[in-house]
């Protein structure tokens, strides 16, 4: 390093810019140990984060004491949309998009805090902040077969472009990425257990009763299907 700052170093094969690995590199003068403060969320710049297939991943329960808008509501607790986006963007933008840069800008620009409303996946001064687009490809499709089949195919679809999706599900969002051999990186916010590689079967599966939520066809299945692109 040849004087203070931070950058973010990335490493990405020439063939499939879907494998990737990133990390966040700091000079600090010797006689210095400040940090710096983001007023909204209550909390240093810096970030936690984790690689699952070649993806950065975030976890809500690394980010319990981070504040998320007003009212008391924190990362871990209400903050998944602003994972899945933090995701989405870190890995197909810029990796400086984590989730305390996410959740700032939210609260910032509209959002009073708690669980984030799937509109914001659509909204094109957000996509366009994060350098994003984003077609909803699918909705409120529940258990119906023939609509899960559908998503299904369209998930596949969009994967193999090296989009990534975020999937709303009854109370909870989830990142979904490109794997191996027409196989699903699943990046679950809130369950470091079910993160993994799947088939596209083995999504619906795992998804559809999350947290055996379903106790009423309001609460399974997919009720939106997001897919982003860089734009």
């Amino acid at each position: 390093g040849k004087k203070e700052g931070t950058t973010t170093i990335t490493v990405q094969s020439a063939s499939n810019k879907s494998r990737k690995q990133t990390f966040r590199l700091t000079v600090k003068p010797e006689t210095s140990s400040s940090t710096t403060t983001n007023s909204t969320t209550n909390s240093t710049s810096a970030a936690t984060s984790s690689s699952i297939g070649g993806f950065t991943y975030y976890n809500q329960g690394d980010y319990k004491s981070t504040k998320f808008c007003d009212g008391g509501s924190t990362l871990q607790s209400s903050g998944c949309g602003a994972m899945t986006i933090a995701m989405v963007a870190s890995n197909l933008v810029d990796n400086s998009y984590n989730p305390k840069v996410v959740a700032n800008w939210l609260c910032n620009n509209g959002h009073g805090g708690g669980a984030l409303s799937e509109s914001w996946f659509t909204k094109k001064k957000m996509l366009d902040k994060f350098g994003l687009k984003s077609t909803k490809i699918a909705g409120n499709i529940g258990t119906n077969s023939d609509d899960v089949k559908k998503a299904k195919k369209q998930i596949s679809k969009e994967l193999e472009k090296d989009n990534m999706i975020i999937l709303y599900i009854p109370g909870h969002y989830i990142t979904l990425a490109k794997g191996k051999n027409g196989k699903v990186i699943v990046m679950d916010p809130g369950k470091r257990a079910n993160n993994g590689t799947y088939t596209i079967d083995g999504v619906y599966d795992l998804t559809k009763n999350y947290k055996n939520r379903c106790t009423s066809s309001n609460n399974c299945g997919w009720h939106g299907v997001y897919s982003f692109s860089k734009k």
